[in-house]
């Protein structure tokens, strides 16, 4: 059954996750029936465009099963932050850097369908520190500084049918990609 909103306060966790929570409950049908719903939850996730002497961090990330790739510094919020305070946390671990200069540029709702899972995305001006990548046990990333245009390709190639409001017309639209610009890079 597909269900479009927040889990009601009648529905009962039958799955308890690291990252995700599943939630079942009884939904009265227009015919008088009634059929289980369900709903997973997920720990929202966070992504910054950090900003480094006018460049844009992207990092390079490789972990256990995934082939290597390029993203943004990022990650899941832990139970109960704010998403400002992981992206700041994130930022921080992935690259070295910190900023004072935040700005929330959206978010996505990943599945509203399924899964309440949102994305949150800041932009994070004028980063200061030094830059250094990060090697646990879960994955190794090395920050990467790339102009302006070469953020956009590899954007384009991540963003696909995903948060497409970052790139807001920026790959086919000299006016979207100069407003764009000046939005990250000020």
């Amino acid at each position: 059954m597909l269900f479009m909103g927040a889990v009601p306060k009648s529905a009962k966790r039958v799955f308890n996750g690291i990252m995700f929570d599943v939630y079942q409950w009884e939904q009265k049908q227009f015919d008088g029936s009634y059929s289980t719903f369900e709903k997973a939850t997920r720990l929202y996730s966070v992504n910054v465009i950090a900003v480094l002497n006018g460049k844009i961090i992207v990092t390079k990330e490789t972990q256990p099963g995934i082939k290597s790739h390029y993203w943004l510094p990022g990650g899941r919020c832990d139970r109960g932050e704010k998403p400002l305070s992981a992206a700041k946390r994130e930022l921080f671990e992935e690259t070295g850097l910190k900023s004072k200069d935040w700005e929330l540029l959206g978010f996505d709702d990943m599945n509203p369908w399924h899964i309440d899972w949102k994305g949150y995305w800041f932009v994070a001006r004028e980063c200061a520190g030094k830059l250094k990548g990060q090697n646990d046990s879960s994955e190794k990333v090395v920050p990467v500084a790339v102009n302006f245009d070469r953020f956009i390709e590899i954007a384009n190639k991540l963003f696909s049918g995903n948060p497409r409001f970052i790139l807001d017309g920026a790959v086919q639209s000299r006016a979207a990609r100069a407003a764009l610009r000046k939005r990250i890079l000020g």
